[in-house]
């Protein structure tokens, strides 16, 4: 029975990715919808088509519960959505279904310790990552009083900010959402969950978490940073801090991953 569902669940994955490359091709790959909630472009799509392309090749993994299936088609529905949110409250909401599916699937080896440590760890530390994104949001929103995020693109680029004073719930709100993606993504110096959430979960479950779930929120943190840019570009290279940690993250995981041991 577990076959037959999980071959239909593969079609209906296959089917999705055709039927968003003809619904892209019929917006010509750039739509605004929701008073300009959803976006997409060219290269959403392409990220989308990706996301759904490696989604089947996951499928393939011999999940032992059939609920699973629903769960990972759930948090496929919140990458899509996370993908094409253009403001904050369409954002975080995937952000954080796409979180609660990967607890889920965190914890999905019923019979093993490992994943359940795996999923109660990452529920931690993904609820403090949670609670930084969204106080930072609120802090945002309070000293501006705008959710979309191209209402922002146009605040920023009207508004000189070296010549005026920028309101400090706007800066303090800004760190605040970047240190909360800094949690989500695990990078350094907020690494420390990630190795034992990835020992401790199944194999196919790790590669979900380091591919198209990291692949969605690594391209929103992008987009937020380079979209409150205006902000700190004019006195300090933010972008080369965040090159050395990422660098910092790839040699340090290479290193770490030296002597892992899962038993």
């Amino acid at each position: 029975m577990l076959v037959v569902v999980k071959y239909h669940f593969f079609l209906v994955t296959l089917f999705l990715v055709f039927f968003y490359s003809l619904l892209s091709e019929f917006f010509l790959l750039k739509y605004s919808i929701f008073y300009n909630s959803l976006v997409s472009d060219l290269f959403i799509y392409v990220l989308k088509l990706a996301v759904l392309l490696f989604s089947t090749f996951f499928l393939k993994a011999a999940w032992d519960r059939w609920e699973m299936l629903l769960v990972f088609q759930i948090g496929l529905l919140s990458i899509l959505l996370l993908l094409s949110s253009n403001d904050f409250i369409l954002f975080f909401t995937s952000l954080e279904l796409l979180s609660l599916v990967l607890y889920i699937l965190a914890g999905s080896s019923k019979n093993s310790l490992l994943s359940a440590e795996a999923a109660l760890k990452y529920f931690v530390f993904g609820a403090l990552a949670s609670i930084l994104v969204l106080l930072g949001i609120s802090f945002v929103y309070a000293s501006t009083g705008l959710l979309n995020f191209s209402d922002y693109a146009l605040l920023f680029l009207f508004f000189d900010f070296s010549s005026v004073d920028v309101d400090l719930f706007l800066i303090f709100g800004m760190f605040s959402l970047y240190l909360g993606f800094l949690v989500k993504l695990g990078l350094v110096p907020f690494h420390f969950w990630v190795p034992s959430v990835y020992l401790g979960s199944p194999f196919h479950v790790v590669g979900i978490f380091s591919t198209v779930a990291k692949m969605a929120t690594l391209y929103i943190f992008v987009r937020l940073f380079y979209l409150f840019s205006p902000l700190y570009f004019s006195f300090v290279s933010f972008d080369v801090l965040f090159l050395f940690l990422s660098l910092f993250s790839i040699v340090l995981g290479y290193v770490g991953s030296l002597g892992a041991n899962k038993y």
